[in-house]
């Protein structure tokens, strides 16, 4: 889908986002610099169905999209299911611009105080609803 171009005339090129009713354009017809990642170093970056994942200098794991599922591995805190007013439920709000992913690369002192402790990510790959990481020891995170 991203960089095809224009969708076909008889695909509507917006919908409302379920989680906060504001109509959100489904494509972008022309590459666009994502200044949200400026002054980042980004090693790598994998596109999922909805999703998508990047991985700065420092090991550390960036998500942003679509996140019912958790794809995006960044909590609203409850990790409840909320029902939408489709009839539909929901398990996190979608990330609307990259939000780091804890444990990776530098962390948050109460969550890591020694950095050499935080695995730092190797390789990523965003699937469907779910994503995997490689750290630099060979383990396999995935969520």
């Amino acid at each position: 889908r991203l960089g095809l171009g224009t969708p076909p005339v008889s695909i509507d090129k917006s919908y409302i986002h379920a989680g906060t009713r504001r109509k959100v354009s489904r494509f972008k017809i022309q590459p666009t610099r994502m200044q949200s990642l400026d002054g980042l170093k980004i090693s790598q970056i994998s596109a999922g169905e909805a999703h998508a994942l990047a991985i700065g200098s420092r090991g550390e794991v960036y998500a942003w999209g679509q996140n019912d599922a958790g794809q995006c591995g960044i909590s609203n805190g409850t990790n409840e299911f909320r029902n939408l007013a489709n009839g539909k439920k929901n398990m996190l709000d979608d990330i609307w611009i990259p939000r780091r992913v804890d444990p990776f690369g530098i962390t948050q002192a109460n969550k890591c105080p020694i950095q050499s402790l935080a695995p730092h990510a190797k390789y990523i790959s965003a699937g469907g609803v779910h994503s995997a990481v490689i750290d630099l020891d060979g383990r396999v995170w995935t969520w």
